[in-house]
């Protein structure tokens, strides 16, 4: 998702929207469906919570960047 449309889904459905949208569509372009994308989402679940439950997307990619290096 680039920047202009993550500015536009901010405004039309709000932050919190735009951000999980952020979120699935990082997931979906970098993990395997099955196992292997069930270790990389336990492990952001985990660098999530340790880090405070960021908003920020580049904070959210950068411990997703994070488990998927991890779990390979």
């Amino acid at each position: 998702m680039d920047a202009p449309h993550f500015v536009m889904l901010s405004f039309i459905c709000g932050a919190r929207a735009a951000q999980d949208a952020l979120a699935l569509a990082l997931v979906e372009s970098c993990a395997a469906p099955g196992k292997e994308m069930g270790v990389v989402l336990k492990s952001l679940q985990a660098k999530w919570i340790r880090a405070g439950f960021p908003r920020d997307p580049v904070a959210v990619k950068s411990l997703l960047d994070d488990a998927m290096a991890n779990a390979s």
